[in-house]
């Protein structure tokens, strides 16, 4: 039956499920080991199938430490401070003025923003005539446009245009008109060459002209006149750097003077007198090095002073700062008051203590007795 079961699952392309070895297995299993010392086999092991381990990965706490080792910032007062800075330049940026090579890069192009195009078209074109018909030679072709930039340029505030100059020169240069010529006619041949003599006399004029031209041309060069647009000027952006300078030289000026005061230069001095306890004195205090030094560096340094009157978060310590700038306006009237309650604090504590009904004086606390103070309490006086 069993031999019938695992042929019905091999014929269905089953695998026949592992079962426990039967008793005669078992024994022939164990001969085996006794005879021939073959091992009985092991059953297959399992093998553990664990479940991957899911770690929950916590997301980071946030710290203001993060923000301070990128950005400087030591407080959120001061991200919110430069936050509030970069909008306000972003919505107000500064315009960057522009710079030029040289004067006339900077006047063509304030003209050409402030819409004078024609007047820039003019002294280009110009200037580029100038340039080439000064570095030209004077020939027959060159002469005639040489000699018309001279007397347009000569006659430039007179109003002369174009065609007032061309007139001009046909009438000074007009070239008598070419007689008929007759080879065979002895006086059609002299009158033509008449005509060429004088043809040679108007372009040999006019050769000599030319060259007198190019020098005046020369100096016109440096007589070109752009047009002189004043620049828009921002008065915001002007008064902008105007304080800007000036911040930066009273900065300047402060740390130079600050560096020759020395602590003799603001110690205390205050008079103390009390006539009817007839004590009188001077009160004098000079800042020791250290703690004048720290002062020195904070009134050179705007921004670390204020840094002075703020809490470990950041946040302003206004109590403290208002405690600090009443003792610096009232400083002698505190100083003398704690010298009164000191003088006070003395007189009470000599007075006679009759608590215990004695009238021995008392010793001010944590003070140690004269040896002229021990010897009159061992004999018995008063003191």
């Amino acid at each position: 039956m069993a031999d019938e079961l695992v042929q019905n699952q091999a014929a269905a392309g089953e695998q026949p499920a592992a079962t426990e070895p039967t008793v005669n297995e078992q024994i022939k299993e164990q001969m085996e080991f006794r005879l021939n010392g073959t091992p009985p086999p092991q059953p297959p092991e399992q093998q553990e199938v664990t479940e991957p381990v899911v770690t929950k990965t916590e997301p980071p706490v946030f710290q203001f430490q993060t923000f301070t080792e990128k950005f400087g910032w030591q407080s959120p007062d001061d991200a919110a401070k430069e936050i509030e800075e970069l909008r306000a330049l972003k919505a107000n940026p500064v315009k960057e003025e522009l710079r030029f090579e040289n004067e006339k890069s900077q006047k063509i192009i304030r003209a050409l923003q402030a819409d004078k195009f024609d007047e820039v078209y003019e002294v280009l074109h110009e200037q580029r005539q100038l340039d080439r018909l000064t570095t030209a030679d004077v020939t027959k072709e060159t002469a005639n446009d040489i000699i018309k930039l001279s007397m347009q340029l000569k006659y430039k505030d007179e109003g002369l245009t174009a065609d007032d100059v061309e007139y001009k020169f046909g009438k000074m240069y007009k070239l008598p008109k070419e007689p008929a010529l007759d080879p065979d006619d002895e006086e059609s041949v002299e009158k033509h060459n008449e005509w060429k003599e004088t043809v040679a006399d108007i372009e040999a004029g006019k050769i000599i002209d030319a060259k007198i031209a190019k020098r005046e041309l020369e100096a016109a060069k440096s007589k070109i006149v752009l047009p002189n647009i004043e620049a828009e000027i921002d008065q915001d952006y002007i008064q902008y750097k105007k304080e800007l300078e000036e911040s930066e030289a009273i900065d300047a000026e402060t740390k130079e003077a600050y560096k020759s005061f020395t602590p003799k230069d603001i110690e205390t001095r205050i008079n103390f007198n009390d006539e009817a306890n007839k004590i009188a004195f001077e009160f004098h205090y000079e800042p020791e090095p250290e703690g004048f030094k720290k002062s020195l560096d904070l009134v050179v340094d705007t921004q670390k002073f204020f840094e002075e009157w703020k809490n470990s978060d950041g946040s302003p310590n206004r109590k403290q700062f208002l405690q600090d700038i009443y003792f610096i306006m009232n400083k002698e009237k505190i100083i003398m008051a704690a010298m009164n309650q000191a003088k006070n604090a003395t007189l009470k504590a000599q007075l006679p203590d009759n608590s215990q009904g004695s009238f021995q004086r008392q010793q001010p606390q944590g003070t140690e007795p004269s040896e002229l103070h021990k010897y009159m309490q061992a004999a018995g006086v008063v003191v």
